[in-house]
């Protein structure tokens, strides 16, 4: 996957050098030297039928998909009677490796398929079976596509996608027929590419499936196309997305940013990840000495955590509460925060068990399992200023981070919130204190910036826990200039406070 970020990464800058900026949209194809393009093609297979490169589906430099035997695919059957060692299924023999393996028609099954540079050997993929089959007995079949998702041409394994697709509808199609398993029992989980490939899947079965899962879908030569040409919430009866890296290739992302299922997760803004760093600067930095190796690994790091955060939710049905929110800015501070009226859900294995759709935000942890417990603190100013405000929080079973509610240049107004989300490891518990500390702007330019008060009023502050929707409140504390202050002692503090809060809901 590292390959995988580097080669996108070098070949977006390649094609910007090249004057063909729009590497997502439409118009690619206009952009593209001409030695790149290919005339229309059509090419026939057996058993998987025709494929040609006409609009929409020109959307890989006009490639059309390999042949069959060229991209190798492969179907690894688990169960729990052999959880270690899988099973060869095939989409072509008529249903005779299904009837000989532990295939069981009456449980569900769960495919999960790789993108572009992996293999079946992947170890994500044997996490995610294994996570599976420990939740309850499944059919879980690793769908393998190595020849055809291997580096460095990007828009060959972008095409590669459709036959891989339509392969996995063929399987999809004898166990129904052949076997008595039904539609509805079907979940396609993929990663990257593999997302689109799922897309393809359930388009071919007419969207009859239960469930796709999009783990941050590919966004090179697939996001400003239309929705038959990549994942969409037609392709099943339930598709979530979750959205790990949508931003450009050019900017450190591989992923598709646009709403494309039932329900979108956007975990931290969905573009880069808590833990990942900075993907442009830290690539650069280690292509510039020598580290090839760790400048994919940036690159790719908030990519690949999609199939993390999926995987680490297959064993908690509460780890990732999610909040039905129109942008990113606007969840973290707190004005969504509400999951009165069936806006939350939970992001991951779960989400089909709720109703809310569209877009849903959350925060998560920098490392694994990643998920914690989320908070809203709110501070009211009681004057007018100018300055740094932070804050911690001090639970019974732990203090928060230290949190920048605003920044030096922030001018404070009377009756004006200062509200953020933040996240913790552990539940805190019961909140004992609110801590605040206070840094004035300094008056600058002959008073043409007029500073901030030697001391700011805090009129009130309110935690309240996400998933309980318990309330403390804390009431009015003068801050000193440079100087941290407990809202319970009113008392200036140089070390953490654990005196009791007041709980009022």
């Amino acid at each position: 996957m590292a390959v995988l970020a580097l080669v996108l990464f070098f070949q977006s800058l390649w094609l910007v050098s090249a004057d063909a900026r729009q590497v997502i949209g439409p118009a690619i194809g206009n952009a593209v030297p001409n030695r790149f393009r290919r005339w229309s093609a059509n090419v026939c297979y057996p058993d998987v039928g025709c494929f040609n490169n006409a609009a929409p589906f020109n959307n890989a430099y006009d490639e059309v998909p390999s042949k069959p035997e060229d991209i190798g695919t492969k179907f690894h059957l688990y169960t729990r009677s052999n959880s270690d060692f899988p099973q060869q299924l095939t989409y072509n023999d008529g249903g005779n490796s299904l009837r000989v393996s532990f295939f069981n028609k009456d449980l569900p099954v769960k495919f999960i398929i790789h993108g572009f540079t992996e293999s079946i050997d992947a170890p994500w993929l044997k996490r995610m079976s294994d996570a599976f089959l420990k939740k309850e007995p499944m059919n879980v079949i690793l769908t393998g596509w190595k020849e055809g998702a291997k580096e460095p041409y990007y828009p060959k394994a972008a095409a590669n996608t459709r036959l891989v697709g339509r392969q996995i509808g063929l399987l999809v199609n004898l166990m129904v027929s052949m076997m008595g398993s039904t539609y509805d029992k079907v979940h396609l989980t993929g990663h990257s590419l593999g997302a689109h490939i799922s897309g393809y899947a359930g388009a071919y079965l007419d969207g009859k499936i239960g469930r796709i899962t999009g783990l941050d879908p590919a966004g090179p030569f697939f996001e400003s196309y239309p929705t038959v040409v990549r994942l969409d919430k037609s392709d099943a009866k339930f598709v979530d997305i979750i959205h790990s890296n949508g931003v450009s290739i050019t900017s450190g992302g591989a992923g598709l940013s646009i709403v494309s299922g039932h329900v979108d997760f956007y975990p931290n803004g969905g573009e880069f990840q808590p833990g990942c760093g900075d993907p442009v600067q830290s690539t650069l930095g280690e292509l510039f000495s020598g580290d090839f190796e760790g400048a994919g690994n940036a690159v790719a790091c908030s990519h690949n955590r999609a199939f993390d955060l999926f995987t680490a939710s297959i064993g908690n049905n509460r780890a990732f509460t999610s909040y039905s929110c129109s942008d990113w800015d606007s969840f973290s501070v707190g004005d969504c925060f509400d999951c009165s009226r069936g806006r939350c859900s939970q992001m991951g294995y779960y989400a089909d068990q709720y109703k809310a759709t569209g877009k849903m935000y959350l925060q998560t942890l920098d490392e694994s399992p990643f998920y914690g417990f989320q908070y809203l603190v709110k501070l009211t100013v009681a004057d007018d200023s100018q300055g740094l405000v932070k804050i911690r929080v001090v639970g019974e079973n732990g203090v928060s981070d230290v949190l920048e509610l605003s920044e030096q240049t922030d001018t404070l107004k009377t009756g004006d919130p200062l509200q953020q989300i933040f996240i913790t490891q552990r539940k805190l518990g019961n909140i004992k204190d609110v801590q605040v500390f206070y840094d004035k702007q300094d008056r600058l330019l002959w008073g043409f910036v007029a500073g901030g008060s030697d001391a700011l009023t805090i009129k009130s502050a309110v935690v309240t826990a996400g998933e309980s929707k318990q309330k403390w409140r804390f009431n009015q504390v003068q801050v000193p200039d440079d100087t941290w202050v407990s809202t319970v002692t009113k008392k200036t503090i140089s070390d953490f406070n654990t005196d009791g809060g007041i709980v009022i809901g």
